[in-house]
């Protein structure tokens, strides 16, 4: 389905006028509160605390030279995620649906392998929303996802997936997880600025502190690890 929308979505680049947006690697305008954590040259992570909640947000922004198709491309690559995506050790694209042109819902069940020793692996099952044209701006992305809590939940121990996994028992369900990735063009389509928001909290018994390190701590290799894809499409 993703080589399908491809083809299409590079002629929409070449054939459209391009607005670019900044390639600075601050938060989105409006979007407050977030405390720096840490930088490099093509990124920088923050860190926010949200109230009521002991689980912290985490923002990426960064930059890289593939350009925006390639680099949606890759992250809507949901059947291969663990080939790349860190941490991710097994998905199934259980069910898609075209809303519109530029309006796909995905689920996608994902297992995890967590690199604490004694720790269980986690799985959760998402709805993923991605827009293309995101605002109606050639080269523009957004996917938003949530917890898939209806039909197309699936369980480690499923008849149909149980035989993937290392240990399909024992994984603990994700409490939450909500996020987006949002994908903008950088030097008429040359380059991309990515931003990833996520706030999840794996779930069991793990401490928030050793929680919100976790989170924070694989963005940079989130960013890495889209990058080196990217230039497989």
């Amino acid at each position: 389905m993703k080589r399908i929308l491809f083809f299409p979505l590079l002629l929409l680049f070449l054939s459209c006028p391009v607005l670019t947006y900044s390639a600075d690697l601050d938060p989105q305008k409006g979007d407050t509160g977030w405390i720096l954590k840490s930088n490099g040259k093509d990124y920088k992570t923050y860190y926010r605390k949200r109230e009521g909640s002991s689980t912290q947000e985490v923002l990426l922004v960064g930059m890289t030279d593939r350009r925006p198709e390639k680099v949606i491309a890759a992250i809507t690559d949901y059947g291969h995620f663990p080939e790349f995506m860190p941490y991710v050790k097994y998905t199934r694209l259980v069910h898609s649906e075209r809303k519109s042109e530029d309006v796909l819902i995905n689920y996608v069940f994902t297992y995890l392998d967590v690199p604490i020793p004694f720790v269980s692996s986690r799985f959760y099952n998402l709805r993923y929303t991605d827009v293309y044209n995101y605002k109606g701006i050639p080269g523009m992305f957004r996917s938003d996802w949530v917890l898939e809590k209806g039909p197309y939940r699936k369980l480690p121990t499923d008849p149909d997936i149980r035989d993937f996994l290392s240990d399909p028992e024992s994984a603990v369900e994700t409490t939450f997880n909500q996020g987006y990735f949002l994908i903008e063009p950088v030097d008429e389509l040359l380059r991309t600025r990515i931003t990833y928001y996520v706030w999840t909290n794996p779930g069991g018994s793990l401490p928030p502190s050793a929680v919100n390190i976790a989170n924070t701590v694989a963005l940079p290799g989130l960013l890495e690890a889209i990058t080196k894809r990217a230039s497989k499409y």
